[in-house]
């Protein structure tokens, strides 16, 4: 990692130091930088739960907002894979174990 006028320059496909824990939107599920939630009229900020709850305080005359297409799919995105995880992370247990009760019914010499 060398320092240049630019900054520091990290090496090809680091992005960032090691121990940067990436952030995500509270509505959509994506990464901040990929969120794909429009912008509240009000507070003028994207990605927030307190935007979409219609007992949030919005003053008279005005709506909590919806989620869009996008917003949905995305969510359903982040649940698939969150899914897909956790199955994966069973299948590596259950063959974990497996592995181990084999080792167990071999005859110790």
């Amino acid at each position: 990692m060398s320092h240049s006028i630019f900054g520091w320059s990290y090496p090809p496909g680091c992005s960032g130091p090691p121990d940067e824990e990436p952030e995500y939107c509270e509505v959509c599920g994506l990464n901040v930088y990929q969120c794909v939630c429009p912008k509240c009229p009000i507070c003028e900020e994207t990605g927030q739960l307190l935007c979409y709850n219609p007992d949030s305080g919005y003053s008279e005359g005005t709506t909590a907002l919806e989620l869009t297409p996008e917003q949905i799919k995305a969510m359903e995105r982040v649940i698939d894979l969150e899914y897909i995880t956790a199955s994966q992370d069973k299948v590596w247990e259950k063959e974990e174990y497996e592995d181990w009760l084999s080792d167990l019914e071999e005859p110790i010499s």
